[in-house]
């Protein structure tokens, strides 16, 4: 696939993140106090870039991601908030990408662990974030307040992944990514 495609593709996944954020943050019902959404399928179209284009581009798409939802939460925290918040949590999710080959293989268990590992490095990011720059208990920030998030968002995920995984497998083993 050429530059130009990949560019493209990841673009699309990232818009495609930014819009489903933007959509789940008008329902004030699925919302927390500190930031953060129950149930947020914003993570799905970046493992769906590392999947089709493998782990390079998923994590730059998710970098991308990362720093656009930053910019428009417009709450600026700092640096550390910027690094474990945005970039670090957002950007290892396209890692998920190493399991390229497994996802096309349609080997869902596979892809399902490296999906589930990856959020939770994302949650230790995030409540490493809550540590540093709000002063977090390690309780608070992983049990308390990450945990949930994190948790019911990966439920989400993993249940619309098993749900498109066919149809966007076929249609990348039909193209050249």
């Amino acid at each position: 696939m050429s530059r130009t495609k990949k560019i493209t593709l990841t673009a699309m996944m990232v818009s495609l993140s930014i819009t489903i954020n933007l959509f789940m943050k008008m329902m004030p019902f699925l919302q927390l106090g500190e930031g953060g959404t129950f149930f947020s399928l914003t993570a799905l179209p970046i493992i769906y870039a590392g999947l089709a284009l493998g782990p390079v581009w998923g994590v730059f798409a998710g970098v991308c991601y990362g720093l656009l939802d930053f910019i428009l939460d417009g709450a600026a925290y700092g640096i550390l908030s910027l690094i474990f918040d945005y970039v670090l949590a957002f950007g290892v999710l396209g890692l998920v990408g190493l399991f390229k080959k497994q996802f096309k293989e349609g080997k869902n268990w596979i892809v399902i662990i490296a999906i589930v590992a990856f959020e939770l490095v994302r949650l230790f990011s995030h409540t490493i974030s809550s540590i540093l720059v709000f002063g977090a208990t390690f309780g608070y920030g992983f049990i308390t307040y990450n945990g949930p998030v994190i948790l019911s968002s990966t439920a989400a995920v993993i249940i619309v992944y098993l749900l498109t995984q066919k149809k966007i497998a076929n249609y990348l083993n039909n193209h050249s990514y």
